[in-house]
C-alpha cells in the first residue's frame, strides 16, 4: 500500500482539523453567500453551512473524549441539531455518514479517514435525491 500506517488521526487531532476548516468557512461566508448555489437564491448558503458546522464544532468541544469516534459522534449530532437551510443539512448529513464510517475507531489510519470520507459522501447522496 502506498500510503503510511504509522500516520494516525485521534479525536484530538480530528478536533482541531474542523475548527480549522470551521474558521476557513467563517472567512469565506459571504464569497460562498455570493455563489447560490441552490435553487433558491436566498445568498445564506455561507452562513447556513456556518452555522450548521458551528453547532456540531460546540458539541465536539463539550465532549472531553479523546476517542476519534467520540468526537466525530458528537460533531454530527450537533450539526443534524443545528442544520440550517438545504446547504446545512447537506454538510450534516456528509458529517453522519463521516462519523458512521469512523464508528469503533479511537484513533483511524489516513485510509480509514478516507473511507470514511467516501461514507459521508454516500450518506449525502442517500439523504438528498437531487443535491
Amino acid at each position: 500500500m502506498n500510503y503510511r500506517e504509522d500516520r494516525r488521526i485521534n479525536g484530538e487531532m480530528f478536533e482541531k482539523f474542523i475548527i480549522g476548516g470551521g474558521n476557513k468557512l467563517k472567512e469565506n461566508v459571504e464569497e460562498i453567500n455570493d455563489l447560490n448555489v441552490f435553487p433558491i437564491p436566498d445568498g445564506d448558503t455561507g452562513d447556513n453551512m456556518y452555522r450548521t458546522l458551528n453547532g456540531g464544532i460546540k458539541e465536539m468541544m463539550n465532549n472531553k473524549s479523546d476517542s476519534l469516534e467520540a468526537k466525530a459522534s458528537s460533531l454530527a449530532r450537533g450539526m443534524l441539531l443545528n442544520a440550517r437551510g438545504n446547504s446545512g443539512v447537506i454538510l450534516s448529513q456528509i458529517f453522519s455518514g463521516i462519523s458512521k464510517g469512523l464508528e469503533g475507531l479511537k484513533v483511524a489510519s489516513l485510509y480509514e479517514m478516507g473511507l470514511a470520507f467516501i461514507e459521508g459522501v454516500k450518506t449525502a447522496y442517500k439523504a438528498v435525491i437531487t443535491p
